[in-house]
């Protein structure tokens, strides 16, 4: 009797090992919901999943469903409604767009974003130190003090055009952060709503004359805009300069920006502390503690200016 209750008990205990085992098993279903192509989402993703690999999650344990809105916020929506049906454990947003969406929309999936420039000025979060709801992530802040300091190696920074979207939260909030600061830094921000491609031309050459400089800000459909932006800039001698490192390739002249990748790899750090029980609520907003510095050499000579040996000497990469 004694031994029979014994083996059901062994019995039993195989069984709740085996189940527990299965469990533990269980696929980690991730979803990501990137903004567009643009390569700083692209970039950021790659530092995300590398990091997730280094932190033992990778794809034996994890389902990645990644979705890309193509920078139509109807499709943000769409995406949004869709993984609000697919069970997922947590969401992974590249963009201020999305993750503003999915901060008002999801409640019950921890969020952590990631290439949104000011989390708490768009209203993703509560504040830096802690996020106060279900989100947490990295931002690619950069002091616009410490940018247009640079700025002044290659131009006076006395009046500069600042090319923005209304409708983007971060390409308005870093307009907006430009303005705060014009008593401080001694200049005058001329805003330039860009709204559509066929009016980007015109308004550029609307600057010529009233501004010694461009600001181009992070917004998406400026971004499409670049190619004309620089055209007319570098026509009339006016330097350009951007927060984005894929701006630099684009031909924008100076970029002062945090590394995608290594951003990247900041909100994968967050993902894995997050599977593993962090609550987003209390974890604060990071962002990287050194900028990089990057000049197109191209564009100089094409601009006729000037560069001075001390700005290439703390350039990171020097475009020939």
């Amino acid at each position: 009797m004694v031994k029979g209750i014994l083996s059901l008990f062994l019995s039993l205990m195989l069984s709740i090992s085996c189940f527990n085992n299965a469990f533990s098993q269980k696929m980690i279903k991730i979803g990501v919901l990137q903004y567009s192509n643009e390569e700083f989402y692209t970039q950021s993703l790659k530092g995300i999943v590398s990091e997730l690999k280094k932190e033992g999650y990778d794809e034996n344990n994890v389902e990645f469903d990644v979705r890309n809105a193509d920078g139509i916020e109807d499709n943000v929506v769409k995406i949004m409604n869709d993984f609000k049906t697919k069970g997922l454990n947590l969401l992974i947003t590249l963009g201020t767009i999305p993750s503003v969406f999915a901060t008002k929309e999801i409640k019950n999936i921890p969020i952590v974003f990631c290439t949104v420039f000011d989390p708490v000025g768009s209203g993703i979060v509560n504040s830096w130190e802690r996020s106060g709801n279900n989100a947490t992530g990295t931002s690619t802040w950069v002091k616009l003090q410490s940018m247009i300091k640079i700025m002044r190696y290659v131009s006076p920074v006395k009046t500069i055009g600042v090319i923005y979207n209304q409708e983007e939260g971060n390409s308005f909030l870093q307009l907006s952060a430009l303005k705060v600061l014009q008593s401080e830094l001694g200049l005058e921000v001329i805003p330039v709503n860009l709204t559509s491609l066929e009016e980007a031309r015109g308004l550029i050459e609307g600057l010529v004359g009233k501004v010694d400089s461009i600001f181009i800000t992070g917004s998406t459909l400026v971004g499409k805009s670049v190619g004309v932006i620089l055209e007319v800039a570098k026509r009339h001698g006016l330097p350009t300069v951007a927060h984005l490192q894929e701006r630099s390739k684009q031909g924008v002249l100076l970029v002062v920006s945090a590394d995608n990748v290594k951003l990247g790899e900041l909100a994968g750090t967050r993902v894995a502390q997050v599977l593993r029980g962090a609550k987003p609520a209390d974890l604060p907003i990071e962002m990287l503690k050194e900028y990089d510095i990057f000049v197109n050499m191209n564009t100089a000579r094409d601009t006729g200016i000037q560069v001075p040996f001390e700005l290439l000497r703390r350039a990171r990469v020097v475009k020939e």
